[in-house]
């Protein structure tokens, strides 16, 4: 009889653990609070920026080439860039006491655009300040800003500019920049060449780097004899003595006979240059 009864018991356990359903644990839910979860974020930039206008609590001063004097605060600017970190703090001065006064070689207009970036993380770029912006950001460090000239170049490239804009990315070592730029000369040479005063600005040097380059976009050989043709004759006393080197670059095996023997072979400058 007790081993019946504990069978019936041992059963009914079973049946009793089957059926039961495990609680689940509701998700804790977030408490709304008085302040908002973005509240220390938001106050952030503003107490700041309200701080910048009013100049409370500054600690350092910029004088900018046009003589003008601006309150900073220095851990700001040390945020940003290495350069105003390495001088406003004992870094550079073997111990001795931080620096709270800096002068540079920039405009104030150039200068509140970059202190704008230090205290929201935002500037203005535009057509009109791009240049002399990327030139500052670059001399002192200021990565974030560099980025975004970067950008606004990249975005306002045409036929026109492209040429120009990767000259200019080659001077401060904008790398993406350069070779989206040279991307754009290569697919759209033929409107560059048609449209882009710059062209006519060329070394030769760089004329013969686009002109001999595989990926060069062109519908056929006779384009690239006629822009070394139309580069020459832009400034012809000066310019023939480059045309030995220029007129190797069309492919001349890929050329329409009929234009090779009536139009490159009675080129003027051609004839010279095979004579001399």
């Amino acid at each position: 009889m007790k081993s019946q009864n504990t069978d019936k018991v041992r059963i009914s356990s079973k049946v009793l653990n089957s059926n039961m359903k495990r609680p689940r644990k509701k998700p804790l839910k977030p408490q709304r609070g008085c302040v908002p979860s973005l509240y220390g974020y938001a106050s952030y930039r503003k107490v700041w920026c309200h701080l910048r206008k009013r100049e409370q609590l500054c600690d350092g001063i910029i004088r900018t080439v046009d003589g003008e004097v601006i309150g900073v605060h220095r851990a700001l600017l040390s945020a940003i860039s290495p350069y105003f970190k390495a001088v406003f703090t004992n870094i550079l001065q073997g111990g001795r006491p931080e620096r709270t006064e800096v002068t540079v070689d920039i405009s104030k207009n150039i200068l509140e655009t970059i202190l704008d970036y230090a205290y929201t993380g935002h500037c203005r770029v535009s057509s009109a300040n791009v240049e002399d912006l990327l030139s500052a950001a670059d001399r002192y460090e200021v990565l974030g800003v560099v980025e975004r000239c970067c950008y606004f170049l990249r975005c306002a490239m045409n036929s026109k500019n492209c040429l120009g804009i990767s000259k200019f990315a080659r001077l401060f070592c904008c790398t993406d920049l350069k070779n989206d730029a040279e991307k754009y000369i290569l697919e759209k040479f033929h409107d560059v060449r048609q449209e882009s005063l710059e062209f006519y600005e060329l070394t030769a040097y760089e004329l013969r780097n686009i002109l001999e380059n595989d990926n060069l976009n062109v519908r056929s050989e006779e384009a690239v004899f006629e822009a070394v043709a139309a580069w020459v004759s832009w400034n012809a006393p000066e310019r023939k003595v480059f045309l030995p080197q220029l007129i190797s670059c069309p492919r001349y095996g890929l050329m329409n006979e009929h234009y090779f023997w009536k139009v490159v072979q009675q080129y003027p400058r051609v004839t010279e240059s095979s004579v001399s």
